[in-house]
């Protein structure tokens, strides 16, 4: 760094084309060395929005990896711009962590644990960015989806928990194609119905955005109209089904589960427990008088 010549924002000699600022902050799992950082980050000239040959940032590619450390030193730069999207997927690093790991929380033990530890990190990563008043919670990625809307698809309760609890975010905002994180919460759960019944159900994402009472009646009834008239199996095929001919699909089956519980809330029941974040389909849940929460 100390040579005439030295650029430190010329893309190094490597396939990924990172420059030195990414590599202060170290690659995959390597600790942080914040002496390294600083002397980068102090460096005459330097720009902390270069890109990779991807067009992606540091701060996104932190916040992608879900290492909150460097999100965290990053942020403390008054010059970083937290709202940047990458030049690819036009996502902006808000967007990136509320989305699913590579892995992808499915395959061996090993690699749910690794994407669950992976998942840890971005929620960290999420409180950081929502915490700095320079981001704005609502910035849409690819197709008009917001943050929130990709957490409420991917199933990641813990982004969705601290989405809702921002006043500032948008929860009923649809993506181009009309889907709202409402509406993704509910086709998620196709994606793995097997797991209903399981100690940390897939239907979370969906209770907490009940449960935020946030969701005007009009946007309730839009999406009870959507699922009865796209999804919602007809009478003759649910016989069909239980005489043993072609079998319901999955989105069949999450509709016939959903239905009831939407039905429900906008009549001012609720079935769904703000403790374990389940559903009961068939049975309205009581307030407790004192929290006057549902359980």
């Amino acid at each position: 760094m100390e040579k005439e010549d030295f650029d430190i924002n010329r893309t190094s000699c490597n396939l990924r084309g990172w420059v030195p600022l990414w590599f202060a902050f170290g690659v995959g799992e390597d600790p942080i060395d914040e002496k390294a950082v600083k002397l980068v980050l102090d460096a005459p000239g330097l720009n902390i929005h270069g890109t990779t040959a991807k067009g992606q940032t540091v701060l996104w590619g932190q916040c992608s990896a879900g290492r909150s450390r460097n999100v965290e030193l990053l942020l403390a730069d008054g010059r970083i711009d937290p709202n940047q999207r990458d030049m690819v997927r036009r996502q902006t690093p808000l967007y990136t962590a509320c989305q699913e790991g590579p892995e992808g929380g499915r395959g061996s033990s090993g690699e749910r644990r690794g994407a669950s530890e992976a998942n840890n990190g971005r929620d960290l990563c999420v409180k950081l960015l929502l915490d700095d008043p320079r981001v704005d919670p609502n910035l849409a990625g690819p197709e008009g989806s917001t943050p929130l809307n990709a957490a409420a698809a991917c199933g990641r309760d813990g982004c969705v928990a601290l989405l809702l609890a921002d006043d500032r975010v948008a929860v009923c905002r649809a993506s181009a194609s009309g889907q709202t994180p409402l509406l993704s919460a509910c086709a998620s759960l196709a994606q793995c119905f097997d797991q209903v019944g399981a100690p940390e159900p897939p239907t979370r994402c969906l209770v907490l955005l009940l449960k935020s009472r946030r969701i005007p009646d009009y946007y309730m009834k839009e999406s009870i109209a959507f699922l009865r008239q796209n999804i919602m199996p007809i009478e003759c095929q649910i016989a069909d089904a239980e005489a043993g001919g072609e079998p319901l699909t999955s989105t069949h089956t999450m509709a016939r589960l959903i239905m009831p519980v939407l039905e429900a809330e906008l009549n001012g029941e609720h079935r769904w427990c703000a403790g374990c974040l389940k559903l009961t389909p068939d049975r309205d849940l009581d307030k407790c008088a004192r929290c006057n929460q549902v359980s």
